[in-house]
C-alpha cells in the first residue's frame, strides 16, 4: 500500500504547512504580553522612581555667590531691589558706561547677605526656593503687587 502524501520535488507540502502553522501559533501566543512587561525604555531603572520630594535641593552656605532679581509689572517699583553696576565698557561717543550687570551677593560667614532696602537677610541653610519665598514675604510692605523673585546660585563653596 502506498501512502498518499503530496510532494513537490523533494519538499513535503503537508509537513511544511504544519511547520508554518506551528511557528505562527507560537508567535501569536508569545507576542501577546502586557504592556508593562515590555521595557520600551520606560522605567529603565526599575522600581526606583523618585518623587519630587526625594530629589536633592542644595542648601545655601557661607561663601556661596548669589544673584537675586526682583520683577514686577511696574519696573520702577522693583528698581530699588535690583542693584546694577557698570561693567567697565565705555561708550566712545559720550564717555559713559553703556553695559551694566546685576549685583552679586556673597553669603557671609554667619550666613547673611546685605540686600538693598531690606538689609541683612539670613540665607544660609535655606534652599533657593525658601530664599525666594522669604524675600517675597519681606517685600510685601514695599510693593503693591506680589513680585517674582529669582535666586540663582552662581558658585557653590564647600
Amino acid at each position: 500500500m502506498k501512502q498518499s502524501s503530496s510532494k513537490i520535488g523533494f519538499i513535503n507540502v503537508k509537513g511544511v504547512s504544519i511547520s508554518i502553522f506551528l511557528v505562527m501559533l507560537l508567535l501569536s501566543l508569545f507576542s501577546c504580553s502586557s504592556q508593562q512587561k515590555i521595557a520600551y525604555l520606560q522605567d529603565v531603572y526599575g522600581d526606583t522612581k523618585q518623587s519630587p520630594e526625594e530629589l536633592y535641593d542644595a542648601r545655601i552656605k557661607p561663601k556661596d555667590l548669589l544673584t537675586i532679581t526682583v520683577n514686577t509689572f511696574d519696573k520702577e517699583a522693583s528698581l530699588p531691589f535690583n542693584l546694577v553696576y557698570p561693567t567697565g565698557s565705555a561708550n566712545v561717543v559720550n564717555g559713559t558706561s553703556s553695559e551694566t550687570a546685576i549685583q552679586k551677593y556673597l553669603v557671609d560667614n554667619e550666613g547673611y547677605i546685605d540686600f538693598p532696602v531690606l538689609g541683612k537677610i539670613k540665607v544660609a541653610d535655606l534652599t533657593k526656593n525658601e530664599v525666594e519665598s522669604s524675600i517675597k514675604e519681606k517685600l510685601k510692605p514695599y510693593l503693591k503687587e506680589t513680585p517674582v523673585v529669582i535666586v540663582r546660585v552662581l558658585s557653590k563653596r564647600n
